[in-house]
């Protein structure tokens, strides 16, 4: 359990307004904005409301072999075929987005 925990997101880049602070994985909540960009994983399950060239790698989910590109719009009303949806433990394979926390359950 202990290896897994080390896996697990340490911290985000949490957006309020024109400031950003770096934030603990443990203090974030339903709903809070994070920048997720290249090499970081997503620190919960997200919906994407802003993209720049963004592409996420949902392989251990989805089983997709290559990474998806993440969209604003939804696109597919399942949730894992979606383009605007990213899961915990996705990384961020290029480009970077604006994302809002969706669902924040994390066995620490």
């Amino acid at each position: 359990m202990e290896s897994f925990n080390k896996m697990i997101p340490q911290a985000a880049l949490v957006t309020g307004g024109d400031v950003k602070i770096e934030a603990s994985a443990e203090a974030l909540a339903v709903r809070d904005l994070v920048d997720v960009k290249f090499d970081d994983q997503a620190p919960a399950d997200i919906l994407i409301i802003a993209a720049s060239s963004f592409k996420v790698n949902n392989a251990a989910l989805t089983g997709e072999s290559e990474p998806q590109s993440g969209k604003v719009e939804c696109n597919n009303e399942n949730p894992l075929e979606t383009k605007n949806l990213a899961f915990f433990f996705a990384n961020a394979v290029n480009g970077n987005g604006g994302v809002l926390l969706l669902v924040l359950e994390i066995a620490l």
